[in-house]
């Protein structure tokens, strides 16, 4: 099967490995609400995000408040929920931040959902395409190589509450 028909229907997954091969390296930015919308654990995650930058705030005393979560929340997009995402991104850190105006019983939250991973290979990891085991290390040696780069993929959502 040619390599851009076995990849039809993973649009994600194509643009990063073609972003992989295209040597660039540097930021990536992925398409954060797609991702959300279309696996169920990326929302979970996203969710948890919003609920305790909620919970937060109402702790908060009147007047205007920059927050920052205080740790990343780690999320993965399995292959039974999208294989899109699973092989696009896989593993991820999350974090929220924004502005949080608290005026009495209440508040207004502009708030920025953020995800960071890196696109790179990591030993003894593999996944199997078409009955075919591709190695993180077979795939890790066109970046030795300088026949591919290693980039860093971020997504940002805004949602105000």
């Amino acid at each position: 099967m040619p390599p851009v028909r076995m990849l039809s229907g993973l649009p994600d997954a194509a643009a990063h490995l073609l972003y992989y091969f295209g040597n660039l390296g540097g930021q990536y930015t992925i398409r954060l609400q797609a991702m959300i919308d279309d696996v169920p654990s990326a929302k979970r995650v996203f969710a948890r995000e919003v609920e305790m930058a909620k919970g937060f705030t109402e702790t908060l005393d009147n007047g205007i408040h920059r927050i920052t979560s205080g740790s990343v929340s780690p999320g993965y997009n399995l292959k039974t929920e999208n294989w899109n995402w699973y092989y696009a991104v896989g593993g991820y850190s999350a974090w929220g931040k924004g502005t949080a105006e608290v005026y009495g019983d209440c508040y207004t939250l502009e708030m920025e959902y953020k995800v960071f991973d890196r696109y790179n290979w990591d030993a003894g990891k593999f996944v199997k395409i078409l009955g075919q085991e591709v190695t993180d290390e077979f795939m890790g040696t066109f970046h030795k190589q300088g026949l591919a780069q290693e980039f860093d993929m971020n997504g940002s959502v805004k949602k105000t509450i």
